[in-house]
């Protein structure tokens, strides 16, 4: 598992997919087809209740193959919280 951006990973594919509102377990599906899509970065935005938690147990699961970010970063709070 890694925790560190895969800038290649990006490069290959340059889409981004937008986790907003949507549970954690329904996060983890999402994240296994779009990782069996050939999709290679996501991003959980930080108005999204949990999002720090989301962020961490979907780097854990798929730090290794996958880009796992942070998106509408808008408080010094928040962007403490998605690093």
């Amino acid at each position: 598992m890694s925790n560190t951006f895969n800038w290649n990973r990006l490069n290959d594919m340059l889409v981004i997919g937008n986790l907003r509102n949507v549970a954690l377990p329904a996060q983890f599906q999402i994240a296994e087809h779009y990782y069996e899509a050939g999709l290679t970065t996501l991003e959980v935005t930080m108005n999204t209740a949990g999002a720090g938690s989301i962020i961490t147990a979907l780097n854990k699961a798929f730090g290794g193959k996958l880009n796992i970010g942070a998106g509408t970063v808008l408080t010094l709070l928040q962007l403490e919280e998605a690093l």
